[in-house]
């Protein structure tokens, strides 16, 4: 099988094949596989399923995105958002120790085009901010709710009006404003048991800091930080 061209994010937290199509210089498609991802089936069962459908239709006038979500695919949600009427970034006290780490959430955030490489590059700093504070002897929620603001302070600079991927939302849902918390709840929710799920099980530090972040923030489910709950 030739090798993919490289790779792109998709909606659900996994990354997608690009090949250049036969014959053609400036015009590239995906596999079946990536297709069935794109449409956000989850499932060798239903993939299993829907791949014998597509290859039943082939060659019979086009393929409909019906197939798609006739075997459990959907359509992207696109959850908006709107600008919080107190900024975390403005209202946060610029106090000595507190402006450094403050810009460098900011620019975690502005370095990244998409969210996938954005979330990735957030993990391994939340990751070492909760495990320094262990030191203090103070329960996680404590160092959390810091970092959940200091997150929502950076993600305001995106300026974004709708989560459209489960990264976005997976971030937006552990934020210090309600409304965006409540839309990142909505966008990953039918997704809980399946992608979200998985790509919390491959993450454990999202999972602790989630977790951490439930003890202060009475609106998240308990399937945010624990896989399949």
């Amino acid at each position: 099988m030739r090798a993919p061209l490289g790779y792109i994010p998709s909606p659900y937290g996994v990354p997608v094949a690009v090949y250049r199509l036969q014959g053609l210089d400036d015009e590239f498609g995906h596999d079946l596989d990536g297709c069935m991802t794109i449409a956000g089936i989850h499932g060798k069962i239903n993939r299993g399923r829907c791949k014998a459908a597509l290859e039943k239709a082939m060659g019979k006038g086009g393929v409909h995105f019906q197939i798609f979500l006739d075997h459990g695919g959907c359509k992207v949600p696109h959850i908006p958002i709107q600008r919080p009427g107190h900024s975390a970034y403005t209202n946060m006290p610029k106090t000595q120790g507190i402006v450094e780490p403050l810009e460098n959430w900011v620019t975690l955030a502005l370095d990244h085009s998409s969210w996938d490489t954005r979330a990735a590059t957030f993990l391994p700093v939340l990751d070492l901010a909760m495990e320094s504070t262990k030191s203090w002897q103070a329960p996680p929620e404590i160092a959390a709710a810091g970092l959940s603001i200091l997150l929502t302070a950076a993600v305001e600079h995106l300026a974004e009006l709708e989560i459209d991927c489960l990264e976005a939302a997976a971030f937006y849902a552990v934020c210090s404003h309600d409304d965006w918390r409540a839309a990142g709840i909505e966008w990953l929710k039918p997704f809980r048991k399946t992608w979200f799920a998985d790509w919390q099980k491959d993450r454990p530090v999202y999972q602790s800091f989630a977790s951490a972040c439930r003890g202060f923030y009475d609106d998240l489910p308990g399937w945010i930080g624990r896989p399949h709950a």
